[in-house]
């Protein structure tokens, strides 16, 4: 019988990346779990076969890089890297103003430089294999929300690398797809340790960007509850990436994320930003 084929996922501990390693390992995958804490690798293992594997993995360390590129490819052997999927992020939600250089900084160093690094270091196990890479992004890139412009750069950054690193190594077949997991019902936010740029909100911030900074809450509220989705539906098109003989380029999970799409390529800028501060009611 031969082994199973292989995918690591980042940003296993909750969400997204939970539900697609849990999915991926019932579909008979052997899956690699990126995790950053023993406690959340055994919860893990709780639930799972004896083929997955988590991996101690910070995306922001270079050295965690390094060392679950070599275990993957070590295991992996011949055989190579079926699948590598990028779902590690952060957000990042407080007016420009008042972000320190560090908190503009954290979101690029997940997002975009984590990915590519790691996709970096594991090109070679990806070829043997005639893999793919899955790169999650965020459909804030087509709307640009208040508040958020260290994510959305982060991700609009990544999204356009997707589209340079695809006619980089496809032609050495190795197929590299862009996800839109649309609004997911998933607390990104209490499993990051992004630096805080304040140890509480200055008055002048409060002063200048409280009422719509409430409203954006409020909005994203109204999102959640209208149309967040489970991240185990992001995990069964992401299984669908894993398992097609051609991926498509472009994943987009949800009628939301078709809608913010369309929208991002036929309305005009004025009418895109109207569009945003109705549905987030800012």
């Amino acid at each position: 019988m031969s082994d199973p084929r292989s995918v690591l996922v980042t940003g296993c501990s909750s969400g997204i990346g939970r539900a697609t390693c849990l999915l991926l390992d019932r579909s008979g995958f052997r899956v690699f779990a990126g995790v950053r804490r023993r406690e959340d690798a055994e919860a893990l293992q709780a639930e799972a076969s004896e083929r997955l594997e988590p991996v101690m993995l910070d995306v922001t360390e270079a050295e965690a890089i390094r060392r679950a590129a070599a275990r993957v490819t070590e295991v992996c052997g011949e055989a190579g890297l079926h699948g590598l999927v990028n779902n590690a992020g952060t957000p990042a939600s407080a007016p420009v103003e008042f972000l320190s250089a560090g908190a503009l900084r954290y979101p690029f160093e997940v997002n975009l430089f984590g990915p590519v690094l790691l996709t970096q270091a594991l090109i070679p196990s990806l070829r043997a294999a005639r893999g793919r890479v899955v790169n999650v992004t965020s459909g804030s890139t087509a709307m640009g929300p208040p508040f958020m412009t260290p994510y959305v750069g982060s991700k609009a950054a990544l999204e356009v690398h997707t589209e340079s690193l695809r006619r980089e190594i496809e032609p050495q077949g190795v197929s590299v797809v862009l996800l839109d997991p649309g609004h997911v019902r998933t607390p990104l936010s209490d499993t990051t340790n992004q630096p805080a740029s304040e140890s509480a909100p200055p008055a002048e911030l409060i002063e200048r960007y409280g009422a719509e900074f409430s409203e954006l809450r409020e909005g994203a509220e109204y999102l959640n509850r209208n149309y967040g989705k489970p991240p185990e539906a992001v995990a069964r098109v992401i299984l669908q990436a894993m398992q097609a003989s051609r991926p498509k380029d472009f994943y987009k999970v949800g009628r939301e994320a078709h809608f913010v799409r369309l929208a991002q390529r036929l309305l005009p800028a004025r009418a895109r930003h109207a569009l945003i501060k109705r549905v987030l009611k800012v």
